[in-house]
């Protein structure tokens, strides 16, 4: 209910118990102006303190006056009249609060303030508070829900009393007056109205009951609900939820969504602390109000308590809007062998994972979010770190759990961003940056224990204004590169550390498919390089090619829309690999979402193909939509690899040890059966530990007969305990094939230096 006063003759005063106009103070009430009176004859003045003397009342200490149209506007002494919108809509509540501190004059329109100023109120001496307007107003306004304090409220502590038919905050109470049935304080303090003309009580606000933090709706996750927004709040209103974070919890995808043809467009801003202390977790996800109508996520802590701020920043403020809240939550999930890991690049977000048959989501505790990472065989991860301002932290490596080992400082070499880092099939990693100038590029090799060195390499390259590395390393550890210059038929280039100069280019820029997008070296030291059509066809295709730059293959992997953004090594290379493209349009703009390809070398057929959300910083970057089913997803530019280790719980601590492979060249003889009767390693032996795992070394042998694609089982013999210099590492009849590779493994925590192998091996007739 509400107070309705129908004529310019009918209003509410008091001229005793009056709200003082020292110190500070608060004035607030809900009004609906049923029709808008046209100024300046007409006007209403919802709450006014006004001078007795003079009669003409031009002494204002400060009030909401609508003068000229349907403007709200402040009268202030001497008459001048200040208006400071927004613009009042008739038959539409809208909540008011005016507040002061000392001279500081606050006006507060639907929990927001819109205006600041100085105003004195020492000159009101002889004073009537005003209600509803006077004489002279146009009458037909509506009033509900008013209260006086002796303190000047807060923003957060106007948004709470504006949500609530009682008064929150008691500390200066003045009065309390809902005029929903009467004109009295319930305050307790007797500071009543006295009714001037007549008046009627009509229906009025209806409050929504979580329009605050203190009074926030406690939900449990997944939660989702739609609440109708009535029109006495439909002017930028505020609904609010909360959830305390459980153990396992790291992340939260929440989304506010109505129909995408309503102006009313809601968004989340999600807040954490207390509801009389929150903190605005905008500092991670920089989206402010501006994203509406689509989910975005945001890392959490367990224990934590969030506040889900609902707004409609919508136009259309006299239509009721149907407006849905839906969040879920996330935990540490279990991450397995052969995973597609794509980090997030923002600050503080755990890992995601995607599986590899459906590109499902999960998340895996907190990584570093940098651009560039790569993986060893037994799960370590070298990645460049960047903080919330995506400024470099260093080089860190994390174990298969993503539990942090080691922060690495940069090199004083590097002299601008990480742009690349590749695992060196000899253990340890390689990282580029740029260099000193747009000619040259600093790499460096990381070592397991995080050391650097012992080499610095400056590689030379054409200047680019524009400079990237795309770089890759063949077993003898040379690499192999390409810079980004915006031309066409860029070449394969080569550079020898050993001697530290230019190779010859393994391959020439390749006219048909003229922009190179990713390198990378297979398992067989074969080159795989995605290139980016600038024909009239601007298919996206990757060849394959031998360690001598001959044509192997030729795979199509993405039509005109789309472009590769990174490749890397599968759990079965070199029978396949990944690539990692996106949809783009003609202008080369992304459509938000990420295309996942497993390419089988046999055949160039996909052995997974799946598209997930893009997530770029956050945000859904797809397009809008009343019902998206994403809630997760990677982020646009970040590292790809493929998870290399057995499945990995939280709970569960492991030692992850460095896993040491090779494998041999193909053995064939114009395809005639090969007998092998032996193969015996060339190594250091009697290098084993006193106890525990290496006090008796052990080196796995397997082979595969059809080129790689299959493998034995694995055949274990002893490289010698401690002491046992004459140990040899031999196996016996190992069987027939016409095209035979070796494997060998090792991954004790002991000294291995492996220089040759020998087998004896008999040419069958046939």
């Amino acid at each position: 209910m509400a107070v309705h006063l129908a004529t310019n003759a009918d209003y509410l005063q008091r001229t005793t118990a009056l709200l003082p106009t020292a110190g500070s103070r608060t004035w607030m009430a809900w009004v609906r102006q049923v029709v808008v009176p046209v100024g300046p004859a007409n006007y209403n003045t919802p709450m006014a303190s006004l001078n007795n003397t003079p009669a003409t009342y031009t002494q204002f200490g400060g009030v909401f006056l609508n003068t000229d149209g349907n403007d709200l506007a402040l009268s202030v002494p001497a008459g001048t009249d200040d208006d400071f919108g927004p613009p009042q809509t008739a038959n539409t509540w809208s909540h008011f609060a005016w507040t002061t501190s000392g001279t500081t004059q606050t006006l507060f329109v639907n929990g927001t303030s819109v205006a600041t100023f100085a105003l004195d109120l020492s000159g009101l001496t002889t004073v009537t508070d005003v209600l509803g307007g006077d004489s002279l107003s146009g009458g037909n306004i509506d009033l509900a829900y008013c209260r006086q304090w002796t303190a000047a409220l807060t923003q957060a502590q106007i948004r709470i009393e504006m949500a609530s038919t009682v008064a929150v905050l008691t500390t200066g109470l003045y009065m309390d007056c809902p005029l929903v049935s009467d004109l009295l304080d319930d305050s307790g303090a007797g500071h009543d109205w006295t009714q001037i003309g007549s008046g009627s009580f009509v229906a009025g606000p209806s409050l929504v009951p979580n329009a605050a933090a203190t009074t926030a709706t406690v939900i449990t996750l997944p939660f989702s609900v739609t609440q109708k927004i009535t029109p006495s709040t439909s002017l930028n209103p505020h609904v609010w939820f909360t959830y305390t974070a459980v153990a396992g919890d790291v992340v939260i995808g929440t989304w506010a969504f109505t129909s995408l043809a309503s102006p009313n467009k809601p968004s989340v801003k999600i807040w954490y602390g207390t509801a009389t202390a929150l903190n605005e977790l905008d500092d991670i996800v920089d989206i402010g109000d501006t994203v509406t109508n689509v989910p975005y996520s945001v890392p959490i802590t367990p224990s934590t308590q969030y506040f889900f701020e609902v707004i409609n920043a919508g136009l259309d403020v006299a239509a009721t809007a149907d407006m849905t809240f839906s969040a879920v939550a996330q935990p540490t999930q279990t991450i397995t062998r052969g995973d597609v890991m794509v980090n997030d690049e923002t600050f503080g977000f755990p890992v995601v994972a995607l599986q590899s048959s459906s590109g499902a989501v999960k998340r895996h505790k907190v990584f570093s979010a940098g651009e560039s990472a790569d993986i060893q065989p037994d799960g370590l991860v070298l990645a460049d770190a960047v903080d919330f301002n995506l400024d470099p932290v260093g080089l860190q490596i994390w174990d298969a759990d993503f539990t942090l080992v080691n922060t690495i400082a940069y090199p004083v070499s590097f002299h601008d961003e990480v742009r690349h880092i590749y695992t060196s099939p000899l253990g340890g990693w390689f990282v580029a940056a740029k260099g000193a100038d747009t000619t040259h590029s600093t790499v460096v090799k990381v070592n397991m224990d995080g050391s650097f060195g012992p080499t610095t390499w400056t590689i030379s390259h054409p200047a680019t204004t524009q400079f990237n590395l795309g770089m890759a390393v063949n077993s003898d550890e040379s690499i192999l590169y390409y810079a980004v210059t915006g031309a066409a038929n860029v070449s394969v280039q080569r550079w020898d550390l050993v001697n530290d100069v230019a190779l010859a280019d393994l391959v020439a820029g390749v006219a048909n498919y003229n922009v190179m997008q990713d390198i990378l070296v297979l398992s067989d030291d074969t080159i795989v390089v995605a290139y980016k059509k600038i024909t009239a066809v601007r298919d996206s295709y990757v060849l394959q090619y031998s360690t001598a730059g001959a044509v192997l293959n030729t795979f199509h992997v993405g039509s005109s829309t789309m472009a590769v953004n990174r490749m890397c090594r599968a759990l079965d290379d070199p029978a396949s690999f990944w690539v990692w493209i996106y949809p783009q349009d003609a202008g080369g703009h992304i459509d938000g979402t990420n295309r996942y390809l497993n390419v089988v070398i046999a055949d160039g057929s996909f052995a997974s193909d799946f598209t997930v959300a893009q997530y770029e910083r956050g945000v859904y970057a797809a397009a809008a939509s009343a019902t998206p089913t994403a809630r997760f997803g990677p982020s646009f530019s970040c590292p790809m690899w493929i998870h290399t280790s057995v499945g990995v719980t939280p709970s569960t601590p492991q030692n992850y040890l460095i896993r040491r492979e090779r494998i041999f060249p193909h053995l064939s003889q114009e395809q005639f059966w090969q007998f092998f009767s032996m193969l015996q390693l060339d190594l250091e032996t009697g290098v084993g530990l006193s106890e525990g795992q290496g006090s008796d070394p052990q080196v796995m042998l397997q082979w595969s007969d059809d080129g790689g694609h299959t493998w034995s089982n694995e055949h274990w013999v002893s490289a010698g305990r401690q002491g046992q210099y004459t140990a040899r590492a031999i196996w016996r009849m190992l069987g027939r094939s016409r095209d035979r590779v070796w494997k060998i493994a090792m991954s004790d925590p002991v000294k291995w230096a492996v220089l040759s192998a020998y087998t004896q091996v008999q040419k069958g007739t046939s």
